[in-house]
């Protein structure tokens, strides 16, 4: 039996801009991942996205290469907080990672 881990992942971009082609690459990746809550603008980006006992983040390192060839966003970072399904049906924030 599992349990259900949610994310909120930010992507902020704190000099420069994302490009609208590199964009339109990171919103086909999140659209492939199924996330949920998608808000995507050329200075930032934010997302939910759940696993089951865990969330598998490989798709962040695609995005992050992206953003690394791409000379506009030339300062970035990518952080999530993470939520884990307790035994009574709540959550509560994984302060461990």
């Amino acid at each position: 039996m599992g349990y259900c881990v949610i994310a909120q992942v930010n992507i902020d971009v704190y000099r420069g801009t994302i490009p609208e082609r590199t964009l339109a690459r990171i919103k086909q990746i999140l659209t492939e991942e199924q996330v949920n809550n998608l808000y995507c603008n050329n200075t930032g980006i934010s997302f939910d996205t759940s696993g089951n006992k865990g969330i598998d983040y490989d798709f962040l390192d695609k995005i992050k290469e992206l953003l690394q060839d791409n000379k506009k966003a030339e300062s970035f970072e990518i952080g999530s907080s993470e939520f884990v399904e307790s035994d009574g049906g709540g959550y509560y924030y994984n302060s461990d990672d």
